[in-house]
Protein backbone atom coordinates (compact mmCIF):
# COMPACT_ATOMS: atom_id res chain seq x y z
CA UNK A 1 0.00 0.00 0.00
CA UNK A 2 0.97 3.74 -0.57
CA UNK A 3 2.06 5.96 1.86
CA UNK A 4 0.94 9.08 -0.26
CA UNK A 5 -2.32 8.89 -1.99
CA UNK A 6 -3.62 11.60 -4.99
CA UNK A 7 -7.05 12.59 -3.86
CA UNK A 8 -7.80 15.63 -6.26
CA UNK A 9 -6.37 17.56 -9.40
CA UNK A 10 -6.12 21.29 -9.71
CA UNK A 11 -8.99 21.87 -12.21
CA UNK A 12 -8.79 26.25 -12.61
CA UNK A 13 -8.63 29.26 -10.72
CA UNK A 14 -11.07 30.34 -9.14
CA UNK A 15 -12.15 34.29 -8.31
CA UNK A 16 -10.00 37.19 -7.95
CA UNK A 17 -8.16 36.05 -4.27
CA UNK A 18 -6.30 33.14 -6.21
CA UNK A 19 -8.30 30.13 -4.85
CA UNK A 20 -8.11 26.71 -6.90
CA UNK A 21 -11.06 25.25 -7.92
CA UNK A 22 -10.36 21.22 -7.27
CA UNK A 23 -12.23 18.03 -8.37
CA UNK A 24 -11.86 15.36 -5.71
CA UNK A 25 -11.03 12.57 -7.27
CA UNK A 26 -12.93 10.16 -4.75
CA UNK A 27 -15.96 12.53 -4.73
CA UNK A 28 -15.71 13.14 -0.83
CA UNK A 29 -14.94 16.08 0.23
CA UNK A 30 -15.25 16.62 4.18
CA UNK A 31 -11.47 15.38 4.17
CA UNK A 32 -10.19 18.64 2.62
CA UNK A 33 -11.43 20.77 5.02
CA UNK A 34 -8.77 19.36 7.61
CA UNK A 35 -5.99 19.55 5.21
CA UNK A 36 -3.10 21.97 6.57
CA UNK A 37 -0.41 21.06 4.21
CA UNK A 38 -0.74 19.97 0.65
CA UNK A 39 2.09 18.97 -2.01
CA UNK A 40 1.04 19.34 -5.73
CA UNK A 41 2.69 17.38 -8.28
CA UNK A 42 3.21 18.47 -11.35
CA UNK A 43 5.14 18.29 -14.18
CA UNK A 44 7.98 20.50 -13.31
CA UNK A 45 8.19 18.32 -10.02
CA UNK A 46 6.41 18.45 -6.11
CA UNK A 47 5.84 21.59 -4.59
CA UNK A 48 4.20 21.90 -1.01
CA UNK A 49 1.66 24.67 0.21
CA UNK A 50 0.01 25.29 3.53
CA UNK A 51 -3.28 25.63 3.01
CA UNK A 52 -5.26 29.01 4.33
CA UNK A 53 -8.75 28.47 3.44
CA UNK A 54 -10.99 25.70 2.09
CA UNK A 55 -14.59 25.78 0.90
CA UNK A 56 -16.59 23.32 -1.04
CA UNK A 57 -19.30 23.28 -3.05
CA UNK A 58 -21.82 21.37 -4.53
CA UNK A 59 -19.65 20.34 -7.21
CA UNK A 60 -15.71 21.19 -6.15
CA UNK A 61 -13.55 22.27 -3.55
CA UNK A 62 -12.46 25.59 -3.48
CA UNK A 63 -8.92 26.02 -1.61
CA UNK A 64 -6.60 29.08 -0.68
CA UNK A 65 -3.29 27.90 -0.59
CA UNK A 66 -0.38 30.39 0.95
CA UNK A 67 1.59 32.43 -1.70
CA UNK A 68 -0.73 31.85 -4.73
CA UNK A 69 -2.57 35.25 -4.22
CA UNK A 70 -3.88 35.88 -7.87
CA UNK A 71 -5.98 34.37 -10.78
CA UNK A 72 -2.53 34.19 -12.51
CA UNK A 73 -0.77 31.96 -9.83
CA UNK A 74 -3.88 29.77 -9.45
CA UNK A 75 -4.08 29.35 -13.35
CA UNK A 76 -0.48 27.89 -12.59
CA UNK A 77 -1.53 24.92 -11.08
CA UNK A 78 -4.01 23.86 -13.11
CA UNK A 79 -3.57 20.29 -14.14
CA UNK A 80 -1.53 19.94 -10.58
CA UNK A 81 -2.44 16.56 -8.69
CA UNK A 82 -3.02 16.81 -4.91
CA UNK A 83 -0.99 14.03 -2.71
CA UNK A 84 -1.74 13.63 0.85
CA UNK A 85 -1.02 11.03 3.18
CA UNK A 86 -2.95 8.38 3.51
CA UNK A 87 -4.18 9.12 7.55
CA UNK A 88 -5.31 12.74 5.10
CA UNK A 89 -7.10 10.79 2.67
CA UNK A 90 -11.13 9.70 2.52
CA UNK A 91 -11.87 7.02 4.67
CA UNK A 92 -12.36 3.70 2.93
CA UNK A 93 -15.67 1.97 2.47
CA UNK A 94 -16.11 -1.92 2.17
CA UNK A 95 -15.44 -2.90 -1.34
CA UNK A 96 -14.10 0.61 -2.54
CA UNK A 97 -10.17 1.02 -3.27
CA UNK A 98 -7.51 3.76 -4.11
CA UNK A 99 -6.89 3.56 -7.37
CA UNK A 100 -2.79 4.22 -6.29
CA UNK A 101 -3.28 0.61 -4.09
CA UNK A 102 -4.77 -1.35 -6.97
CA UNK A 103 -1.84 -0.45 -9.40
CA UNK A 104 0.82 -3.08 -9.26
CA UNK A 105 -1.21 -5.71 -7.97
CA UNK A 106 -1.35 -9.31 -9.06
CA UNK A 107 -4.24 -10.41 -11.27
CA UNK A 108 -5.14 -14.15 -10.60
CA UNK A 109 -7.02 -16.66 -12.91
CA UNK A 110 -8.74 -19.88 -10.94
CA UNK A 111 -5.60 -19.23 -8.57
CA UNK A 112 -3.09 -18.71 -10.55
CA UNK A 113 -1.15 -15.49 -11.40
CA UNK A 114 -1.60 -14.10 -14.93
CA UNK A 115 -0.45 -10.76 -14.94
CA UNK A 116 -0.22 -7.36 -12.92
CA UNK A 117 -1.75 -4.41 -13.02
CA UNK A 118 0.08 -1.34 -14.63
CA UNK A 119 -2.60 1.34 -14.68
CA UNK A 120 -5.68 2.43 -13.83
CA UNK A 121 -7.84 4.15 -16.30
CA UNK A 122 -11.35 6.47 -15.66
CA UNK A 123 -13.99 5.80 -18.10
CA UNK A 124 -17.52 7.04 -17.90
CA UNK A 125 -18.86 3.32 -16.26
CA UNK A 126 -16.34 1.43 -14.21
CA UNK A 127 -12.75 2.39 -14.19
CA UNK A 128 -10.38 0.64 -16.57
CA UNK A 129 -7.24 -1.66 -14.76
CA UNK A 130 -4.63 -2.27 -17.42
CA UNK A 131 -3.42 -5.60 -17.20
CA UNK A 132 0.24 -6.36 -18.80
CA UNK A 133 0.15 -10.07 -19.41
CA UNK A 134 3.43 -12.18 -20.08
CA UNK A 135 3.42 -12.08 -23.62
CA UNK A 136 3.42 -8.15 -23.41
CA UNK A 137 -0.47 -7.66 -24.17
CA UNK A 138 -2.50 -5.32 -22.04
CA UNK A 139 -6.18 -5.81 -21.97
CA UNK A 140 -8.24 -2.99 -20.36
CA UNK A 141 -11.05 -4.87 -18.06
CA UNK A 142 -13.23 -3.12 -16.46
CA UNK A 143 -13.44 -2.79 -12.39
CA UNK A 144 -16.54 -4.30 -11.87
CA UNK A 145 -17.64 -7.11 -9.94
CA UNK A 146 -18.82 -9.32 -12.82
CA UNK A 147 -14.92 -9.51 -13.84
CA UNK A 148 -12.69 -8.84 -10.83
CA UNK A 149 -13.24 -10.42 -7.37
CA UNK A 150 -12.44 -8.13 -4.30
CA UNK A 151 -8.54 -6.87 -4.40
CA UNK A 152 -6.34 -7.95 -1.05
CA UNK A 153 -4.37 -5.01 -1.51
CA UNK A 154 -2.41 -6.49 1.68
CA UNK A 155 -1.72 -9.95 0.01
CA UNK A 156 -0.87 -7.74 -3.28
CA UNK A 157 -3.30 -9.76 -5.50
CA UNK A 158 -6.85 -9.05 -7.28
CA UNK A 159 -8.99 -12.48 -8.81
CA UNK A 160 -10.09 -12.05 -12.24
CA UNK A 161 -13.57 -13.67 -12.26
CA UNK A 162 -13.80 -14.06 -16.05
CA UNK A 163 -11.21 -14.86 -18.63
CA UNK A 164 -12.77 -14.34 -21.21
CA UNK A 165 -12.25 -10.90 -21.26
CA UNK A 166 -7.89 -12.18 -22.12
CA UNK A 167 -9.33 -13.61 -25.50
Amino acid sequence: MKDELVIGRVRSAFGTAGEIKVESLSGETAHFTALRVVDLRRVSGPESFRVESVRTTHQAVLMKLEGVDTPEDAAKLRGAEIVVGRKDAARLEAGEYYYGDLEGLIVTLDGESIGRVTAVLESSAHALLEVTLPDGGKPLIPFADRFFGEANVVAGQIELRDGTVLE
